[in-house]
C-alpha cells in the first residue's frame, strides 16, 4: 500500500497565500494605527474640554470677582466700603490664588474711576432704555432686573487679570480680561417688593424664609420677593416666588443659603431698603424737602395744599400741593394725616412721612388719585376710604401696616418679615404710560453690574 503523499501547491497558489497574510498583517496595523490616531485624538480632545472647561471656570470667577468688587464700592449701603476699588480686587484675587495649586492670578495696572451714580434726586439722570443684553455677560442674573428699563451709567470698565501656570510653557501664561457695564434701574420696575431688612430686624427674627402668607391678596402686578426658602415645587416644602436657578439644596440639616444668582436681588431688597429707611427717607429726602409740614414745630409753616385741621390732625390735598417733595414730620406721634387724591395727572410728587417716635402715625388714603405720587410711611397706621385707584407707589416700611381696598397703578413695597396687612386688598398693575414716565423721574435707583469676559 502506498503512503498518501501532500498534495503540492503550486507557485501561484502559494503567492496567494503570502499575500493574503501581507493584507491581513497590514490590516492589523492598520488598525492598531487606526485605534492609537483615535485614542490620540481622543486624549487631545478630552484635554481640550477640559482646559475650555478650566478657563471657562476662570473666567467667569473673574467675571464675579469683578462685579462684586464694583458694587462693593459704589452700590447703595449704610456703610460704604472705604477700600479702594484696586485693595477689593487684590484681596478678591488673594482667594482665588489661595484654592490653586499651581495657578497665580494678579491684578494688572490701576483701575480706573468708577462713574458716579446719583442715587435721588438727580435732575440730570440718565435716560431710560431697553437695553440690548445679547452681548451682557452673566446677563441671565441680571437681565429679569433691568429688562423693563434701565440707563447705563458711565462707559464700560475694563480690567485685566495675568494668568501664570507655575511649570508651565510660556504659552500657558495668558490675561484674563473683564469688561464691567453700570446699570441704572429705578426700583419702581418692580411692582411688589418684600424686601428684607436684616441689619434692621433683630438678629434672631432672620431673615423671612418665605413670602408672607398674605402675599395672594396681592393681586397682579409684577412681583420681586426675596427669602431664604429653597425654590417650590423643585424642592418640597418650598416657596413658589423663590426662583430655582443655580439653586443647590443644603446637605443634611444645614441651613439654607442664597446661591449666587440672589446677589443682584440682595443688593436690592436688602441694601438698597436698609438705605432707604436709615439714611434717604430720615437725611436725604429732609434734607431736599421742597415743603415741610413739622407737628412739633411751636408755629409750623403751612405748605400750599396742606390744611391744617387741629394741631394733629392735618389734610393734604394732591390737586393743589407742588411738585417736589413734601416731607411731613410727626415727631410727636400718634398725629393724623389725611391723603386726598388727585382728579388729573400733574407733575410728580414725592411725599415723606417720617415718625421717629414709638407711637404711629395714622393716615387715611381718600378718594381715587390721578397724579403720579410716591409716598413713604415710617411707622404708620394706614386705612383706605372706599375702594380708590392711585397712580404712583406705596413704600411702607417695617413698623407700618395698612387695611382697606385699594387698585395701585404702579409699586408697592413692605417689609417681608412680617405679614401685617390682613384686611389689605392691593389689585396692582404695572405702571404704563405717563405713571411709568413720571416714576422714573422720582423712583430710587439701584446700581447694577454686567460683566463679560475673554482669555488672551
Amino acid at each position: 500500500m502506498k503512503p498518501v503523499q501532500s498534495p503540492q501547491l503550486r507557485p501561484s497558489q502559494r503567492g496567494s497565500i503570502a499575500h493574503a497574510a501581507i493584507l491581513l498583517i497590514a490590516a492589523l496595523s492598520l488598525m492598531a494605527i487606526a485605534g492609537l490616531i483615535y485614542a490620540r485624538a481622543c486624549a487631545i480632545l478630552s484635554s481640550a474640554v477640559d482646559y475650555i472647561h478650566e478657563t471657562a471656570v476662570e473666567t467667569k470667577t473673574f467675571e464675579k470677582l469683578v462685579a462684586e468688587a464694583i458694587l462693593a464700592k459704589v452700590e447703595v449701603t449704610t456703610t460704604p466700603n472705604g477700600a479702594t476699588l484696586d485693595s477689593l480686587l487684590d484681596n478678591q484675587v488673594a482667594l482665588v490664588n489661595s484654592g490653586s495649586s499651581n495657578l497665580t492670578f494678579a491684578r494688572v495696572a490701576a483701575s480706573g474711576a468708577l462713574p458716579s451714580h446719583v442715587f435721588y434726586p438727580d435732575v440730570t439722570r440718565p435716560a431710560i432704555s431697553i437695553p440690548d443684553l445679547t452681548s451682557a455677560g452673566s446677563r441671565y442674573q441680571v437681565k429679569s432686573l433691568i429688562q423693563y428699563g434701565a440707563a447705563t451709567v458711565g462707559a464700560p470698565q475694563t480690567y485685566d487679570f495675568t494668568r501664570t501656570v507655575t511649570g508651565g510653557t510660556s504659552g500657558d501664561g495668558k490675561t484674563i480680561r473683564v469688561v464691567a457695564q453700570l446699570w441704572s434701574v429705578p426700583v419702581t420696575n418692580w411692582s411688589t417688593q418684600a424686601y428684607g431688612l436684616p441689619a434692621s430686624i433683630a438678629a434672631g427674627a432672620g431673615v423671612p424664609r418665605a413670602a408672607p402668607t398674605n402675599a395672594a391678596a396681592v393681586i397682579g402686578g409684577r412681583p420681586m420677593i426675596l427669602t431664604t426658602l429653597r425654590p417650590s415645587p423643585a424642592y418640597s416644602p418650598g416657596d413658589t416666588t423663590a426662583y430655582d436657578q443655580l439653586y443647590t439644596p443644603p446637605t443634611g440639616p444645614a441651613p439654607e443659603v442664597m446661591p449666587a444668582f440672589y446677589r443682584p436681588l440682595a443688593s436690592i431688597n436688602w441694601n438698597l431698603w436698609e438705605y432707604v429707611w436709615n439714611t434717604y427717607v430720615p437725611m436725604t429726602l429732609r434734607t431736599n424737602a421742597t415743603n415741610t409740614y413739622d407737628f412739633a414745630a411751636f408755629s409750623p409753616t403751612v405748605p400750599t395744599g396742606v390744611t391744617v385741621n387741629s394741631s394733629t390732625n392735618i389734610s393734604v390735598n394732591l390737586a393743589t400741593v407742588p411738585g417736589g417733595i413734601l416731607m411731613i414730620s410727626d415727631g410727636v406721634g400718634g398725629s393724623t394725616v389725611t391723603l386726598n387724591g388727585a382728579g388729573a395727572q400733574s407733575t410728580p410728587l414725592v411725599i415723606a412721612i417720617y415718625n421717629p417716635t414709638g407711637t404711629a402715625t395714622n393716615v387715611t388714603i381718600a378718594g381715587n388719585n390721578n397724579r403720579s405720587v410716591i409716598v413713604y410711611f415710617m411707622r404708620s397706621t394706614i386705612t383706605v376710604s372706599g375702594s380708590p385707584t392711585w397712580n404712583g407707589a406705596l413704600f411702607l416700611d417695617q413698623n407700618s401696616t395698612a387695611s382697606g381696598t385699594l387698585a395701585l397703578n404702579g409699586c408697592f413695597g413692605y417689609c417681608s418679615i412680617y405679614a401685617p396687612f390682613p384686611t389689605l386688598t392691593l389689585t396692582l398693575s404695572v405702571a404704563a404710560g405717563q405713571v411709568y414716565t413720571d416714576l422714573q423721574d422720582i423712583a430710587p435707583r439701584v446700581l447694577l453690574a454686567s460683566t463679560t469676559s475673554s482669555l488672551f
